[in-house]
């Protein structure tokens, strides 16, 4: 939140591959050849056997693609695969520690590419975990064991969704990977064989960082709606013949913030529209004249106390509003045209290392200049810039589709310097609520969006500089208007609303420490 003097030292880009997948978008798992209806395929005529089915070329338009497909009558055995670990619990039909997608909209388009019978299921597991996974496969005529066969763990299925989850896994030439999914053509196939009862156990590890997992979800037997983070894989067995008919099992494994690593939160749940809980969090007022007039960055926004209240629905609204030209404030550098709100934990809760995030809904508009940020706790007696400054997320109103993340701190002669990225979200960043997040540790700091990192800082990359970020900080949210980074504010604009869903802060690796006057959890040095 500090004015830019100039371009930064480092910059890095990363633009966002795919939108992020808000749901499931399934799409059949093929035996031999990846072959879809409605996709492209080569010549005229063609035909292709997949998945218990012939399809044709054929022309559609001015495109060739696969037609629908004609089922083909099973020349080899029908087999059943029903996954039986993890294992799923229900209690009078009701799922306990699972979601039941067979009949959803998204899996009847594709399940019916297999026998009756298959499934679809979601379940939840910690990051970071083991995952085992056991199938009892049998004869689906005669229910014998199809014992002693070939047979393959598919992991993360070609379904036309980027799939972010790594695991390895052993066999007998190692350690072994499974890639991510980013082009839905690099599903991962692990070789088995089924024993003497038809049983056979796959064990993988989720190599993900708690960084880019789920949210911890409020019951296990219920999807996630609208969440903003996605990781998950997409798991099935295949005896990867196209004579093999085969009724099975599909498991979407979705992998979560473990509860046991959070450590401070403030989901904002009060009843009603009242201020944030004066336990946590200071409410600001002013421009900050006389010290630091316009905040430092030629801002030209009133902080009011009454422009931060929860909305009785589990969210914290910043309200900002063009002011009457009549207005009393005064403002840097005259009189004040907006008025907006600031709320910070100095003095109340200070946080050190870890993985600090919140999920906000950012304001649109140009000018607008939202931030959720952090400054050094050593301020009051060690001078900005040299105690520190952690800008977790920035966005401005006339840069609509953009997203910062800044580090400032000071060179060895004492002067301002930053090391900071940026990332681009696919549709304009105020358009649905993203999740904001540091991974902070010794000598290190990752900035994410969405679970997606896209930039780094080390203290070796600011040389003889000042590295101030192994020392405690506290939170800060606001809505700035204008100044060196929010630009010119549009002429039509008259009101703009920053909502925030939560904050959380979670242990990362084994750090992560917040202390009050009182208190403190997690591990403090």
């Amino acid at each position: 939140m500090v004015q830019q003097l100039g371009l930064p030292v480092r910059r890095t880009k990363v633009l966002l591959a795919s939108s992020l997948m808000l749901g499931l978008i399934l799409a059949p798992t093929v035996s031999r050849a990846d072959v879809q209806a409605g996709t492209a395929c080569p010549t005229l005529g063609k035909t292709s056997i997949s998945a218990g089915k012939r399809f044709t070329c054929i022309k559609a338009g001015t495109k060739k693609v696969w037609n629908k497909g004609v089922m083909l009558p099973a020349t080899g055995p029908a087999v059943t695969m029903r996954l039986t670990t993890p294992a799923l619990v229900s209690t009078n039909g009701v799922p306990e520690n699972f979601v039941d997608l067979t009949s959803s909209t998204s899996s009847k388009q594709w399940l019916g590419n297999y026998a009756a019978g298959s499934k679809v299921y979601q379940t939840y597991t910690n990051v970071g975990d083991a995952l085992q996974l056991t199938w009892h496969v049998t004869d689906t005529i005669t229910g014998a064991a199809f014992a002693n066969k070939p047979v393959w763990l598919v992991m993360n299925a070609n379904e036309g969704s980027y799939q972010r989850t790594t695991f390895t896994y052993e066999d007998a030439n190692g350690i072994q990977t499974v890639r991510v999914n980013s082009t839905t053509k690099a599903q991962t196939q692990i070789p088995g064989t089924t024993d003497a009862n038809g049983d056979v156990t796959f064990s993988v590890q989720n190599t993900n960082t708690i960084a880019q997992a789920e949210p911890t979800p409020r019951a296990m037997n219920r999807t996630q709606v609208g969440q903003n983070i996605s990781l998950y894989s997409h798991i099935t067995l295949t005896a990867r013949s196209s004579s093999i008919r085969e009724t099975k099992d599909f498991l979407n494994a979705h992998f979560v913030k473990p509860s046991a690593k959070l450590l401070w939160a403030d989901e904002f749940s009060a009843t009603g529209s009242v201020a944030p809980s004066a336990d946590t969090w200071n409410l600001v007022s002013g421009d900050g004249c006389p010290d630091l007039c316009g905040w430092g960055n030629g801002e030209v926004e009133y902080y009011k106390e009454a422009a931060n209240r929860t909305d009785g629905k589990g969210r914290l609204i910043i309200s900002t509003k063009q002011l009457s030209p009549t207005t009393w404030y005064s403002c840097y550098p005259d009189t004040c045209q907006w008025s907006s709100g600031k709320i910070t934990t100095q003095g109340k809760v200070s946080y050190q290392y870890g993985l600090i995030e919140a999920r906000i809904k950012l304001p649109s508009g140009g000018g607008t200049w939202p931030a959720f940020w952090m400054l050094g706790t050593s301020i009051t007696t060690v001078p900005w810039p040299l105690s520190g400054e952690i800008d977790i997320m920035e966005a401005a109103g006339n840069e609509p589709y953009k997203v910062s993340g800044t580090a400032h701190s000071a060179n060895s002669q004492g002067e301002h310097t930053w090391h900071g990225g940026y990332t681009y979200t696919p549709k304009l960043t105020a358009s649905e609520y993203h999740t904001f997040s540091v991974a902070w540790q010794p000598d290190r700091i990752d900035w994410f969006l969405d679970g997606r990192r896209y930039y780094t800082l080390q203290k070796k990359d600011v040389g003889s500089g000042a590295w101030p970020f192994n020392d405690p900080f506290y939170i800060i949210v606001n809505t700035a208007m204008g100044g060196g980074f929010g630009g010119l504010v549009s002429w039509d604009l008259k009101s703009a609303t920053t909502s925030v869903d939560w904050i959380r802060v979670y242990e990362y690796g084994q750090y992560g420490c917040v202390a009050t006057e009182t208190t403190s959890v997690g591990n403090c040095p």
